[in-house]
């Protein structure tokens, strides 16, 4: 958590930051980490997250995360798929192929579960509904 009390989630392949104002969850990060040990907020806004499969700490800068651009350290939006900075069609397509799937199925790809229960259904459908048409 950071001082502003946003909430910060690591995932093996992304950073996601939850706003304590809004509840929006935003993707920081999709620059892909190995196994992800943990990450930390210093009071300066940088980001440090653990990389234990290439041996590493990764560091964003509040000055990089303030900047354009997807998984530089920049926020961008979940259901943003394709990392084009805009939640569309091709965005959608994708979602529609990974609809039904669940965390047991060979392929599933938990990106796709944007709430992060276990299937890809009609709650993340929800979710995914309501940032189409956003750009990051």
């Amino acid at each position: 958590m950071d001082e502003d009390g946003n909430l910060y989630i690591l995932e093996s392949w992304r950073l996601l930051k939850v706003d304590a104002v809004t509840g929006i969850i935003q993707t920081v990060t999709n620059s892909g980490f190995g196994n992800a040990g943990g990450v930390v907020v210093d009071d300066s806004g940088n980001i440090y997250i653990a990389d234990r499969t290439n041996s590493r700490v990764v560091s964003l800068s509040s000055d990089q995360l303030a900047g354009s651009g997807n998984g530089t350290g920049t926020t961008a939006l979940a259901s943003d798929f394709n990392g084009d900075n805009a939640v569309n069609f091709d965005d959608f397509l994708a979602f529609a192929g990974a609809f039904g799937s669940r965390q047991e199925d060979a392929g599933f790809d938990d990106k796709f579960d944007l709430n992060d229960d276990g299937p890809v259904d009609f709650e993340d459908f929800l979710e995914f509904a309501g940032d189409f048409g956003k750009t990051a």
